[in-house]
């Protein structure tokens, strides 16, 4: 059990400012919590910009997914950005669920039905 020093406070306000203190001396807080287009706005803003307007287009032209991922490989490699922000076809789907990018409307089989269209 980690002591907390006494302050005159309760023992809820010293844990709380003890999180609070915690969370801020790491770079790695809140990482967990941000979908990777958060992080590379975060890390990369001058990519990101570059990197969605890209994914939009692709979208536009109904490119399946992994065809996004490999025009975004690239421009990535350019800039010498890490790999992980590369989005898979789920991310690049939850992203426009979530009204990040535009909506995917592609030709590609339904997932649920493993490729059988009923």
């Amino acid at each position: 059990m980690i002591d907390l020093p006494s302050t005159g406070k309760s023992r809820k306000a010293r844990c709380k400012a003890f999180f609070e203190n915690r969370d801020l001396s790491t770079n790695y807080s809140d990482r967990g919590r941000k979908n990777k287009l958060d992080l590379l706005y975060r890390d990369h803003p001058e990519v990101a910009k570059s990197v969605v307007k890209l994914i939009n287009k692709l979208i536009k032209e109904k490119q399946p997914s992994e065809r996004i991922a490999r025009e975004i490989l690239p421009l990535y490699q350019e800039h010498n950005i890490s790999n992980k922000y590369i989005p898979c076809s789920r991310t690049i789907d939850n992203w426009s669920a979530n009204g990040l990018i535009e909506s995917r409307i592609t030709n590609e089989p339904f997932r649920k039905n493993k490729g059988k269209i009923k």
